[in-house]
This record gives structure tokens, sequence and C-alpha cells, in this order.
């Protein structure tokens, strides 16, 4: 089993084109915290990525620093890696149900996060769902046992799983699914032309964020976040193969790489190590950002080849 993670801070052009959609005023890049975190189990084939989500900026355009979100997506993934070292002998025993268990390590992980938001204050009572809200993260997960590949993904972050002997040939045998499955209907049903932005997105998390309908099913998205509904949320699974695969956990700011063929083909030939995957991705990741700043986002990437 190989191993590569990497971790990327969002370039300042893309900052700078980001923050404008928002406020008048520009904040500073080296105002604007860190919100990704990975962790990879010491122990066992374990790797977990989270994505803090970003608060809005406040009435003078700075963020709050430190940054909540990065703190919960880090107790979140601390969290995670040490239930699932405690609970790794139970996955593929008969007598237990994966699903359950993967359900299980997340709400281990979501409770970390609501502990936080309750010594910062910040419950269903006292947010305002902008400037004073609950801080969350995204988050995707994959535990390694006996050729089965046990998985989760929330919200934008993912799994993407290819065959690792024949890349570039349309070998990728699973996507996580999408974030918004059935949700932009409802979101945009929320637009009116009498809503300001800061109002739009208000309105978006109170009436979305982590929401059930009355028959307990998804009625919105779904975010790591403290609240309970958060696991509704969460997709999951177990995935099976005898081939040697290559696997790519990553937060949002991944997504588009993991598309492109000739970026996953970096992964396809790991003679030289670890470094010269690093160096391949850096160089490929330069390029991209030059030829459309969306490559630039924050992003977090843990790549793993079983064979």
């Amino acid at each position: 089993m190989k191993i590569y993670s990497s971790y990327h801070q969002m370039s300042k052009e893309y900052f700078d084109n980001w923050t404008k959609r928002y406020e008048k005023v520009t904040p500073s890049y080296d105002a604007h915290p860190r919100e990704d975190y990975h962790l990879i189990s010491s122990k066992y084939p374990i790797f977990v990525v989270a994505d803090g989500v970003t608060l809005k900026r406040n009435a003078e355009g700075d963020y709050p620093v430190p940054s909540g979100a990065f703190e919960v997506a880090k107790l979140f993934c601390e969290a995670v890696i040490a239930e699932a070292e405690a609970r790794y002998d139970s996955f593929g025993d008969a007598t237990n149900d994966s699903s359950k268990i993967l359900e299980e390590i997340f709400v281990i992980g979501n409770q970390k996060v609501k502990e936080y938001n309750d010594a910062q204050g910040r419950t269903p009572e006292t947010i305002d769902y902008r400037e004073f809200d609950l801080f969350s993260t995204t988050t995707a997960f994959v535990l390694i046992k006996d050729r089965k590949i046990y998985w989760w993904s929330l919200c934008d972050s993912g799994v993407s799983i290819f065959e690792s002997d024949s890349f570039g040939q349309d070998t990728q045998i699973f996507q996580s699914p999408e974030a918004w499955p059935t949700e932009v209907e409802q979101i945009s049903a929320t637009g009116s032309s009498e809503l300001s932005d800061t109002e739009f997105n208000k309105l978006k998390k109170r009436l979305f964020r982590n929401n059930v309908n009355d028959h307990g099913e998804r009625a919105g998205y779904g975010v790591a976040s403290g609240e309970s509904n958060a696991r509704v949320y969460l997709n999951s699974g177990c995935i099976e193969s005898e081939k040697d695969l290559t696997i790519f956990v990553y937060t949002d700011g991944y997504e588009d790489y993991v598309k492109l063929p000739e970026f996953i083909n970096i992964f396809s030939e790991w003679s030289g190590g670890v470094e010269s995957i690093e160096v391949q991705v850096n160089k490929f990741m330069e390029e991209k950002g030059r030829e459309n700043i969306k490559f630039a986002r924050e992003r977090s990437l843990i790549a793993v080849k079983v064979d």
C-alpha cells in the first residue's frame, strides 16, 4: 500500500476573485485562515478529510480568526480516527453491520463538533445563521480491511476509486454521490428579487441545513455541525474488489482534479516514490491554476494505492 497526502491553501488570485462576490470590502489574504484538515491513522489504513465551512464575514469584512471552521474540522478528524481505530476489528465481522458502525463513528465526530459549538455559545437558540452561526464541516472517509473499502462522504467532500492497472481508459469504478442530489431545486425556491445575498444565505441555512421532513427524510443539505440530523445525510457503503485500486479521498478543492485523466495518470507510476508524485502534482496544479482559477481553491487530498 502506498499513500500520498497533500494540502494547499487557496491562491491569492482565487482569494481576491472569490471575496469580491460578497462584500464591497476585500480583507487581507494573509488574514484568511486555513479551514481544511486531513488525518491518516498510524495504526491502520484509515483516512479522513474535512473541510470547515466558511462563515460569512462581518460588516467590516473580517473573517473569524482563529477559525472555528478549522478547529471543528481538526477535532472531527481526530475523533473519527481514534474511534475508527478502536472499532477496526469490528469491520468485516459477520455479526456486525458495517454501515451502522460507520454511522456510529461519524456520530462521535459530530458530537465533538457540537461540544465545540456549545463551548463557543453557538447553539440553535443563539445563532443568527450568518456572522454568528454553527461551525461545521464536510467530510470524506475511507477504511480498508481485507480488500474491502468502507467509505463515507458528506456534502462536497468525496471519494473516488480507480483501477490502478489501466489508468486513462475510463477505469473509474466508484464515485461518491453528488453533494446536492435534490436540494438544488429546493434551495433555488427560496430565491426572491427582494432578498439580498445576506438574507438569502441566512434563509437557505435556516430552512435546509440538516433539515428533515416529517418522515425523517432528507429535505435540504447536510454538514457535520453538531446537529443530530447530520447523520441522515451521510452517504456510506463498502466496495470490494480483487483488482489493484487507487483511492482518492478529498475536499471539494480537488473535485475538479479527480475528473481529469491527466491528473489521475500521475498516480499510475509510484516507482519514484512519494517525492516524485508530489513534484508532479505540484507542477500540474501550478499549470491548471494558471489556466483556470477554480483549480486554485483550498484543497486536501489523500491518495492510496492498494495492491
